[in-house]
Parts: structure tokens; sequence; C-alpha cells
């Protein structure tokens, strides 16, 4: 670990040696300690927010589930209707078609009848 601010405590350099030596011993002068602790508070705060969103994108992943799941439910209920009108709506053009063929037919006949 090596003191950038040492000079500024005044610590003499048998002690700074020994705590350079000491791996987990973090130390910073008290301009810098205000600033670290700052920096510490935010980092904090954002590792929170960020566990926050993880928890909320968890939500959201299971509310789409869901809303797929009710998708499914309320499409076949449509689908059935829909096939169910499309039937009825070919069903009903193919009477208008037999009924106007066999309107033609029967004007075609009368015509005819008279023609002759």
């Amino acid at each position: 670990m090596v003191w950038y601010h040492a000079k500024c405590v005044d610590i003499n350099m048998e002690l700074y040696r020994h705590q350079q030596k000491c791996v987990n011993l973090y130390w910073y002068c008290g301009g810098c300690n205000k600033g670290v602790r700052q920096v510490t508070e935010e980092i904090c705060r954002i590792k929170q927010q960020q566990e926050q969103r993880g928890f909320d994108v968890i939500g959201i992943k299971e509310d789409i589930k869901l809303m797929k799941a009710d998708t499914e439910t309320l499409k076949k209920p449509l689908r059935e209707e829909t096939d169910f009108n499309d039937k009825k709506l070919k069903q009903n053009a193919d009477k208008i078609i037999t009924t106007v063929h066999n309107l033609l037919d029967t004007r075609l006949r009368v015509k005819y009848r008279r023609t002759q």
C-alpha cells in the first residue's frame, strides 16, 4: 500500500514502512478522508438503486409473463368468434351470389321467351 499523504500528517518513515506492509489497511489524510467518505456513500447509494432496479426488472418480467398468458386466454375466444363470423359471412355471400345468379337467370329466361 502506498500512502500519498504521509507528509500531510507527519508520519515517520519507520511507521510508514510498517503500514505499507499491511495489505488490508487503508488510510487517508483528513482532506482525502472527507472525499473518500462521500465517494463511498455514493457507491453504496448507487448499489442500492441498482439492486432495486434488479427487483423492478424481475417484477416487470413477471408482469409480462402474466400479460402474455392473459393475451393467449383472450385470443382463443376472439379467434373462435372471428372464425364463426367468417363462416357466416361466406355463407351470406354464397346466398347473395346464388340469389343474384337466380335473378339474372330468371330475367334472361323471361327475356328469351319474349323474343321467341
